[in-house]
C-alpha cells in the first residue's frame, strides 16, 4: 500500500516538475505512535551532512482524527495545518521551508509511516 502511493505521487511529481526527474529511492519506512498529550515540536528533516541528500518527506496518516483531536501536522511558513485522514499521504521538501510540527493529540491516539525520497 505504501509503495504503491508514493510510486504514484512521484509519477504525478515529475510530470508536473520537469527537473524532478531522479533516480529516486526512499530510505525504509517507519511507523510512530503519538499518545495523548504527545507531540512533535517544531523541526526540518533536512539540512546536515547526515541527511542532505533528501529531497522530500513522506507522511501517511494511518488513522482518522477529529478535528477536536488535535494531532495535525502544521506548516509554519506555508500556514496550513493538515488534519490526519487515514490512507493520506503527504509530500514536502525537508528543507527550511517547510519547518513543521506534529500538533498535540487531545484525543486517541495517531499512527503515521514516514520515508524520505533519495537520489538513488
Amino acid at each position: 500500500m505504501l509503495f504503491n502511493s508514493l510510486a504514484s505521487a512521484l509519477s504525478k511529481i515529475r510530470k508536473k516538475y520537469e527537473f524532478f526527474n531522479g533516480p529516486f529511492k526512499d530510505c525504509g519506512y517507519g511507523i510512530q505512535k503519538t499518545s495523548i498529550n504527545e507531540y512533535y515540536s517544531w523541526h526540518i528533516d533536512g539540512g546536515s551532512h547526515e541527511f542532505s541528500k533528501r529531497q522530500l518527506v513522506a507522511i501517511w496518516y494511518l488513522n482518522d482524527l477529529e478535528s477536536n483531536e488535535g494531532g495535525e501536522t502544521e506548516f509554519e511558513y506555508q500556514k496550513i495545518q493538515i488534519r490526519p485522514e487515514a490512507g493520506k499521504l503527504i509530500l514536502f521538501p525537508p528543507f527550511w521551508t517547510h519547518r513543521h510540527q506534529g500538533a498535540p493529540v487531545k484525543i486517541g491516539t495517531k499512527y503515521i509511516a514516514t520515508t524520505w525520497i533519495v537520489f538513488a
